[in-house]
């Protein structure tokens, strides 16, 4: 078969996916170079204008790097990785770009579907419930003074990167990434039907540069926490993080996600969305002033309120009934939320 220059195939769809790449920059045009923030890890959780994944080209190709997470892949597999659809579109078309004619024209009905990973991955770990006493993630858990009736749902991994690697998604960490391998606490995101569509994993280090690696197993499913724990027809309380939903009946985390894919997993009426403490955070402001336009329920925190977050606010002694009253007694929508986003953006 004729190697063929389908550089300008990857760049075609670079620039398709660039909308779902925040910060999304073309840097050089020859040879391509382009950044973002990484969507594999997040990048900075303190700079929100750090971009330190990149699209870079070799030869006639593309791939992606990320020196924040230290992922590193081919273009395919990172088109894949965030967006199925677009990535079936992207074969087909390289596949009829070949100059080998004798191969016949593709039938894209016979795709195989994505590769689904099964729960039972996890019975490669241990529970945090199974762990003793004065094991290191047992101990870190219980220093958030996460609820015991919790820790079932986590899992401990003493090399993250090796185990994703071997048993998720081979190569996905480099040579360097592997050496720098540690251990991680293990939030698994299970979906209504009980598969696991993606994990999480959480430094133990107090203050490492990548505190949370996320791995999404389902391209085609939101990424929301807790979805198979939840009674929709509760009011259903939507947090940004997994770690803020364990203090909160019914409720479920976004991880990042956008929140219009949350309303395709559940009805928008039920939904009270609950973000970060953050008002000079613009990134949030901006996402509070579109639930606003679309109608949504979202909680704005009182100015008595300093923490951070719900997880803050329990190290700091506020009991998960009061935290669940200030909720209810701060909840807006439509032009009370309008105005209360404007007092609060300005604290």
């Amino acid at each position: 078969m004729i190697i063929m220059n389908t550089l300008w195939i990857d760049i075609k769809y670079a620039n398709l996916l660039s909308a779902q790449l925040e910060l999304f920059k073309v840097k050089k045009s020859n040879p391509y170079l382009a950044n973002c923030r990484c969507p594999i890890c997040g990048d900075s959780s303190k700079n929100k204008t750090k971009t330190r994944g990149y699209l870079l080209q070799h030869k006639t190709s593309l791939f992606y790097k990320c020196h924040n997470c230290g992922m590193s892949m081919s273009f395919s597999k990172f088109l894949q990785n965030i967006n199925g659809n677009l990535h079936s579109q992207y074969k087909v078309e390289k596949y009829k770009e070949s100059d080998d004619r004798t191969i016949p024209e593709p039938d894209i009905t016979k795709f195989a579907p994505p590769k689904f990973i099964s729960n039972t991955i996890l019975k490669k770990l241990k529970k945090i419930s199974q762990l003793p006493h004065d094991h290191p993630a047992k101990l870190y858990v219980e220093q958030r003074k996460i609820p015991a009736k919790q820790h079932y749902k986590l899992f401990y991994c003493q090399e993250f990167n090796a185990f994703v690697n071997e048993h998720l998604s081979s190569g996905m960490f480099d040579e360097a990434a592997l050496k720098n391998d540690e251990p991680r606490l293990i939030i698994p995101f299970i979906s209504k039907g009980g598969n696991l569509i993606a994990i999480q994993g959480r430094s133990f280090k107090k203050n490492s540069s990548l505190r949370y690696i996320t791995i999404k197993l389902d391209n085609d499913a939101p990424l929301v926490y807790n979805m198979n724990n939840i009674d929709q027809l509760k009011p259903v309380y939507c947090v940004e993080g997994p770690i803020d939903s364990m203090f909160v009946p019914n409720s479920i985390a976004v991880a990042g996600a956008d929140l219009k894919r949350v309303e395709e997993v559940l009805p928008s009426e039920n939904i009270t969305y609950i973000f970060d403490n953050q008002p000079r955070n613009k990134e949030i402001v901006r996402i509070m002033e579109r639930a606003c336009e679309d109608g949504q329920k979202v909680m704005i925190w009182p100015d008595n309120i300093v923490d951070k977050d719900i997880n803050d606010m329990i190290l700091n002694g506020v009991s998960e009934a009061k935290i669940l009253d200030i909720i209810n007694h701060n909840t807006y929508s439509k032009l009370f939320l309008k105005v209360k986003i404007n007092e609060w953006s300005k604290c």
